[in-house]
């Protein structure tokens, strides 16, 4: 009879330490041990699908204790540990998400059974190795959670949109125009709404009059907009058809103009793509709470790295002190504490200003980082320092 491979747990707030070691692991049986402040929620049934999803053959239980009786902790670990030896199983026990009163159990039994069949394990520092509590010794080189992974285990789907995504073909064309339009934003809102009032429906055409009037308000064309439209022509964005009349290059195109804040959500995800694991841009967010409703969040960019998801805002605007809490609320909601998020924006703070200074603050206060559009366009900008290392000192 194979010797199965068994795994005893402390639940604790931190998804990525639990899925690792799981993830890495992947044990035939898992024994849970989760305190009321747990099992009241959702939290380990969502943490035990994720896991089931990997391998679905798993023997998962979730067992509710008092995580402040030392004799109920220590009864149920000895428990477990005296069926699994019986059957000739190796037991591992894993500290990481323990506090002080079930290490000092878990680690007391251990001592009482050979070391080679019942062996106190923990994450180090980093979270790239799991290692014996007794000799140090590296025991697996962890294997990286998905975006996907983090987002099962705390009850949320990312579901598929049907929002583009740019052309691998257009990256490098992107990031130039959008150099161009990072420092014209202002008068691209106006080209913007030039473009989306006279573009006609299910077409690629759109016109650029000479004197165009929109909602009673007259339009002038600035030297910064005719700019901007030889830019698009050059790049290849947009054709001429006379003097009047355009079309985008094609329906990728289409989608590229008509939204004021693409230029800077795509700019993010070429970025993204180039530091992170995984990226994807415009990922939607379904909830599935607790009396069976669902709830939507979106956000522009969602990267994850070494087993660590990042949220990233993008506002070709002011930042607001929402802003800053809607994406840290969101990246602590879904990720727990090692979350990081971030807002990149067009517009500078200004930390003279009293209002400056608050938005500052708040972003300190929330952990949330702040990317410049203009540092994501500048081809010898370090971009894994500015996504990783965004974070207001």
């Amino acid at each position: 009879m194979k010797r199965k491979t068994v795994l005893i747990d402390f639940f604790g707030p931190d998804p990525k330490t639990t899925l690792l070691e799981y993830r890495t692991i992947l044990p035939d049986v898992i024994y849970l041990l989760a305190s009321d402040k747990y099992t009241a929620s959702r939290y380990p049934e969502d943490v035990r699908k994720t896991v089931l999803g990997w391998k679905n053959d798993i023997i998962f239980n979730i067992e509710r204790i008092d995580d402040l009786d030392l004799k109920i902790i220590s009864e149920r670990i000895l428990a477990y540990v005296r069926r699994e030896i019986g059957n000739g199983n190796l037991v591992y026990i894993d500290l990481t998400g323990g506090h002080e009163l079930m290490i000092a159990a878990a680690l007391s039994i251990c001592e009482g059974f050979d070391h080679d069949a019942v062996v106190p394990v923990i994450l180090d520092h980093e979270g790239r190795n799991i290692l014996s509590v007794f000799t140090r010794e590296k025991l697996f080189s962890t294997i990286d959670i998905t975006l996907d992974d983090y987002f099962t285990a705390r009850g949320a789907k990312r579901l598929k949109t049907e929002e583009f995504e740019p052309l691998r073909s257009d990256y490098s064309k992107i990031i130039s125009m959008a150099r161009y339009i990072f420092s014209m934003y202002k008068d691209w809102n106006r080209l913007n709404q030039i473009i989306n009032y006279t573009h006609l429906a299910d077409t690629i055409q759109f016109s650029l009059p000479p004197a165009p009037v929109i909602n009673g308000k007259k339009f002038r064309y600035t030297r910064n907009m005719r700019i901007l439209i030889e830019k698009f022509i050059s790049h290849g964005f947009i054709i001429p058809i006379d003097e009047y009349r355009y079309k985008f290059r094609d329906n990728y195109v289409r989608d590229y103009m008509v939204k004021f804040g693409n230029w800077l959500e795509m700019t993010v995800y070429i970025r993204a793509k180039e530091v992170f694991d995984e990226a994807y841009m415009s990922v939607e967010i379904d909830w599935n709470i607790s009396n069976g409703d669902h709830v939507d969040n979106e956000i522009d960019v969602v990267g994850i790295k070494d087993s660590i998801p990042y949220f990233i805002s993008c506002k070709m605007r002011e930042v607001t002190n929402y802003d800053v809490y809607e994406v840290g609320f969101l990246a602590s909601r879904l990720a727990g504490p090692r979350a990081r998020s971030a807002i990149a924006t067009t517009f500078d703070i200004d930390k003279s200003s009293s209002k400056g200074r608050a938005l500052e603050t708040r972003l300190k206060n929330m952990n949330v980082g702040l990317i410049t559009a203009a540092s994501l366009v500048r081809d010898d900008s370090d971009f894994e320092k500015i996504f990783l290392e965004s974070r207001i000192k």
